[in-house]
């Protein structure tokens, strides 16, 4: 016995079903290709702003190591530390 094809209105939903599904198949890969673009981004990104947060922080404490008092040194320091600390962990740990 042969197989009856559907016609009709069910032909016609079963087709724009499979278009759907087609459709719905591109935009994942494209939405998975643009996300590994991205997070090569980041990496670009993010790797420089580590090293200039660490070279600025740096040049404000040594500038400040002979003009201020001690207290104002470790401010400084501790300031300078806990923003590189953060930079790489945003950059690391995708927090951008």
């Amino acid at each position: 016995m042969a197989e009856k094809r559907p016609s009709g209105p069910t032909a016609d939903i079963l087709l724009q079903a499979i278009v759907y599904y087609v459709l719905a198949i591109n935009k994942d890969n494209a939405h998975f290709a643009m996300a590994e673009r991205l997070q090569a981004r980041h990496k670009a990104f993010g790797v420089p702003a580590t090293i200039t947060s660490v070279i600025v922080s740096t040049a404000i404490f040594t500038t400040l190591q002979e003009e201020a008092a001690l207290g104002w040194k470790i401010s400084t320091g501790l300031l300078s530390l806990v923003a590189a600390v953060l930079t790489a962990l945003q950059t690391f740990f995708n927090y951008a």
